[in-house]
């Protein structure tokens, strides 16, 4: 098969969208011999916060000398950089052969997957031939029946921050969406949260029906010592000093869930030392969530995607710079709570550059305009390239330019903006 012939393929499997069930992935895994057998996976579910605590932990893991394997959704720089070992992305070639050899197991076996469950095949099947030490999956869409879920035996779950999303297919309260996430517990199988309230009382209850012990990062207390475009710095009970290069006052919440998590790794006999856990959560990056990307004017990349998120932006937003107003590139999914995220997010503006991200979930940029000038703020839409150049030519080398409102086009907008 040439690659074109497998570029084709996948764009039509993409069409298929997201079907919400474990059959398909589940016969894929076994026509492929079960690439997760074996393999020591760390399985992380949540709201927010899932690809940052993911970016700690493996970091932490790569820094003790561990071979980790992630795998993490949706993809931001790179269509490849879903799947990675040690913080590299698969290569095109490697990504391509085991497509097909995937491709071709579910053609024999007469499986239709959709994209998700196909790739969640291709990463464990990668991860098992790289020989990888331990793999960190995240889900892309609750937890109980998401693709990544068909894995029986994890050797952690971690349940990070629980919000309103996806709430046609989750439910519509928080114990609704809890009760989904919850559903990576597994018997036996310690979890860690960060979780508190009635999201914290279903996992817990879910977590004892399992006989799974509960470990609450809540009971870590990170005092904060410093904040600023460098990153930010806690200390433990102890004094002993955490750096981490992660912006926005979520991070210490996230920060926190981690090293919860690699503590639970380390009473279960995983060798981690100090010093791996300090060198690992500082190195630890997260592309499109409060990312610096220059200085002069300043221009910070945020993906938050939901109000909750939007939320956490707009406070750590006012930490670093106060009342200050900002130049906003915005674009946002139709699908989402959108008028949530503008409720949030439009207060922080004097200028919205509004995009429509390349994708049939979009919102039209004229939503966003019609929602800003309602507020008395100046507007216009734009596509990326002109969102950047108007936000370089309008900005003083003291004002701040913010793209935000969903992660799906801050790869490219973060790769314009260096050109």
């Amino acid at each position: 098969m040439t690659k074109s012939e497998l570029i084709d393929i996948l764009k039509e499997t993409g069409k298929k969208g997201s079907v919400y069930g474990l059959d398909t992935v589940k016969n894929l895994a076994a026509a492929c011999g079960n690439p997760e057998k074996g393999l020591k996976i760390i399985h992380i579910a949540g709201t927010n916060g899932k690809g940052s605590v993911l970016s700690f932990v493996s970091s932490v893991l790569t820094a003790a000398g561990y071979k980790t394997g992630t795998y993490s959704s949706p993809a931001v720089m790179s269509f490849f950089d879903k799947i990675k070992i040690d913080g590299k992305e698969i290569s095109e070639n490697e990504y391509f052969t085991e497509a097909e050899e995937i491709l071709k197991a579910a053609e024999e076996n007469r499986l239709s997957p959709t994209l998700f469950e196909l790739e969640t095949i291709i990463a464990f099947d990668y991860f098992k031939k790289a020989n990888c030490d331990f793999v960190i999956a995240e889900t892309g869409l609750g937890g109980s029946l998401d693709a990544t879920n068909y894995i029986t035996s994890p050797t952690l779950t971690v349940i990070t921050s629980i919000g309103l999303d996806h709430t046609a297919l989750l439910g519509k309260t928080i114990g609704e969406i809890a009760e989904a996430k919850a559903g990576i517990i597994k018997k036996g199988i310690p979890v860690v949260t960060a979780e508190k309230g009635q999201a914290f009382e279903v996992i817990a209850a879910k977590a004892k029906e399992k006989k799974a012990p509960v470990i609450t990062a809540e009971s870590l207390d990170l005092t904060p010592v410093d904040y600023g475009l460098w990153g930010q710095s806690f200390a433990l009970k102890d004094g002993t000093e955490i750096k981490i290069s992660l912006l926005g006052a979520y991070q210490r919440k996230n920060a926190a869930t981690a090293l919860k998590a690699i503590d639970a790794l380390k009473e279960l006999g995983v060798k981690i030392s100090l010093e791996s856990i300090q060198k690992g959560m500082y190195s630890a990056e997260n592309p499109g969530r409060m990312k610096v990307v220059s200085q002069n004017p300043i221009f910070i990349c945020d993906g938050a995607h939901n109000p909750q998120g939007a939320a956490a932006l707009k406070e750590s937003v006012r930490r670093l710079f106060g009342d200050k107003k900002l130049i906003l590139i915005m674009g946002i999914l139709k699908d989402k709570d959108y008028e949530g995220i503008l409720r949030e997010l439009l207060p922080l503006a004097k200028y919205v550059i509004a995009v429509t991200p390349k994708t049939e979930r979009a919102l039209n940029a004229d939503m966003i305009v019609k929602a800003a000038l309602k507020e008395n703020i100046k507007a216009e839409r734009a596509d990326f390239k002109e969102a950047c150049e108007i936000a370089k030519k309008t900005a003083a080398s003291d004002d701040v330019v913010l793209a935000c409102g969903s992660l799906s086009f801050m790869g490219e907008i973060i790769k314009i903006w260096k050109e």
